[in-house]
């Protein structure tokens, strides 16, 4: 019985002495309002373990202020880590912080020890601090911006109301006698006379004008062209020259008719001289036959004549063509204009601009993305784009000796607006010689003189070290120019077990003032945001540790 005693002593102090060790502690446990109380979690464990300490928003009560990085030791073949956080209450009274858990390969967890923080109210005397009286109100002038959306407004109510008045207005009429050739006009103008109350009313001067005009106007058009302002001797004497030019013969009788029937018509209009029906609708007829005669002994059209009319008709149809295609083009702008406006007033003008000229920074952070690992030791990110494996020829020629595997990936736009560069070499134990440690200075003198192999110039760089995955790396970010352009861009560099990681991602620099605009930056912080290890490459990292 005494030596199962002894064993079962022997059985709990091993287990014991194989449990990680957990520690929790306060730099103080009274505060004011507001003040910062560092809480420290330490923990003991093997270099193999995977360690993850709780990150949340708050712990009981009181609310985290900052999580500060995690800080190691080692001692005796084990690791102490040891995280600490800030946390505050902004109300007085007394707060415990509850147990929290740590977790141990995933598969193991602790908890640590509950503490107690006492916050109080700031103490204000009054008897010995000066008081002052309350300020009065000030009054600030408003200054209030000017609203210029009545600008939108106008712009669509203005194209609506050129197309309501284009389609609206009343458009110049052909009336039929505009429609008839000279000599059906003037036959169509005689018969007009019948309907005609003059006679009735016994209007001679009204009645004489209207068949002097109809003869006047028929002669003009077709044999001379000044009948309307020659007096009517001059129109006989002007009449038969420019007929027998012509050769054109009328009969004496019409030309008798023709001369009687003009100075009646004068002394009617102008000497006050009366007339009858009866010898009112003779003449009428003289008229008739006068217009018809003429008509009879017209010259047909010369070749030349009729290829003047077909040439005026084909550009009256032309002028016609045409003014009807700048209606059609001019409501077609008006229209699109209208619908520009609108789409521009209910959309906002970066993003009209953006769908009509486009903008493939943003089509690239607005398309699905997609998640793939890449190299050896590999790495994960989120790209708009799948990276494409480069040829290294010429480096494996270089890396035959040390037995370096390099493996290269790449994307980028086609305007070169954006890119992301991926490079991993497997090291070998052998290579390394037993160094752990990453020499930031070697990483960046490699990086600079890559970037300069790509035409890049006017280089600023700044590093730091970063941890991702409770791996460290270093981090640089900065500016270059090349081919005129000036980009922005951050590398990272990762030394794991098994070797080294590299991620470059650029982008051109942006012009736009507003932040949610910057799509270049967002690309680039959004890649950046999703690189991760792999828990592979975390567990040999853990191993080499």
């Amino acid at each position: 019985m005494k030596y199962v005693l002894y064993l079962f002593f022997i059985v709990s102090a091993w287990a014991t002495a194989q449990q990680p060790e957990v520690s929790t502690k306060v730099d103080r446990d009274l505060i004011k309002i507001g003040e910062e109380v560092v809480l420290e979690i330490g923990i003991t464990a093997q270099k193999s373990d995977l360690v993850i300490f709780p990150e949340q928003p708050a712990y009981g009560a009181l609310e985290v202020l900052e999580s500060y990085p995690v800080d190691s030791v080692i001692a005796d073949d084990k690791f102490q880590l040891f995280k600490k956080y800030g946390v505050t209450q902004w109300d007085s009274g007394d707060y415990w912080i509850p147990q929290l858990k740590v977790l141990i390969n995933d598969d193991k967890q602790v908890l640590t020890d509950s503490l107690l923080v006492s916050v109080r109210e700031v103490e204000v005397d009054t008897t010995k601090q000066k008081m002052f009286p309350i300020k009065d109100t000030l009054n600030i002038e408003t200054v209030t911006r000017t609203d210029w959306s009545w600008l939108w407004w106008l712009l669509l109510l203005l194209p609506i109301g050129a197309i309501i008045y284009l389609l609206s207005r009343k458009r110049e009429k052909k009336s039929y006698e505009d429609t008839l050739a000279p000599y059906e006009w003037a036959i169509y103008r005689l018969k007009q006379l019948e309907n005609n109350n003059w006679l009735e009313n016994r209007d001679w001067k009204s009645y004489y004008s209207e068949i002097t005009y109809i003869i006047r106007r028929y002669i003009d058009s077709k044999v001379y062209g000044r009948t309307m302002e020659s007096t009517t001797q001059q129109l006989l004497t002007e009449l038969k020259v420019v007929m027998n030019e012509k050769g054109m013969h009328i009969t004496q009788n019409s030309e008798n008719r023709l001369e009687s029937l003009l100075q009646k018509a004068d002394l009617i209009k102008f000497a006050g001289a009366s007339s009858d029906s009866i010898s009112a609708k003779e003449d009428r007829g003289y008229a008739h036959d006068i217009i018809y005669n003429i008509h009879q002994v017209l010259p047909p059209p010369s070749e030349e004549e009729l290829m003047l009319s077909a040439e005026y008709q084909r550009k009256q149809a032309r002028k016609k063509a045409l003014k009807k295609g700048l209606l059609v083009t001019a409501i077609s702008l008006l229209v699109i204009c209208s619908g520009i406006g609108i789409w521009t007033y209910l959309s906002g003008w970066n993003n009209v601009k953006d769908s009509v000229f486009g903008n493939k920074l943003r089509s690239y952070n607005e398309q699905e993305w997609y998640t793939a690992e890449y190299g050896l030791p590999s790495i994960q990110l989120d790209t708009p784009e799948i990276l494409v494996r480069q040829s290294t020829l010429n480096s494996e020629e270089e890396s035959t000796a040390t037995e370096i595997n390099e493996q290269v990936f790449e994307w980028k736009d086609d305007k070169d607006l954006a890119g992301v560069y991926v490079k991993t070499y497997q090291i070998p134990a052998s290579a390394t010689q037993g160094k752990q440690d990453i020499n930031p200075q070697e990483f960046i003198d490699i990086f600079l003189k890559q970037l300069e192999e790509t035409g890049a110039s006017n280089i600023l760089n700044f590093d730091s070290e970063i941890t991702t995955n409770n791996i460290k790396g270093i981090s640089i970010t900065g500016s270059f120019e090349r081919e005129g352009n000036k980009y922005d861009y951050e590398t990272r560099f990762y030394a794991t077990g098994p070797g080294v990681v590299e991620c470059m991602v650029y982008n051109i620099m942006d012009d736009e003032e507003l932040e949610e605009r910057q799509y270049g930056q967002q690309l680039k912080e959004r890649v950046i945001e999703s690189l991760t290890i792999p828990s592979s490459i975390q567990q040999s990292y853990n191993k080499d540790k």
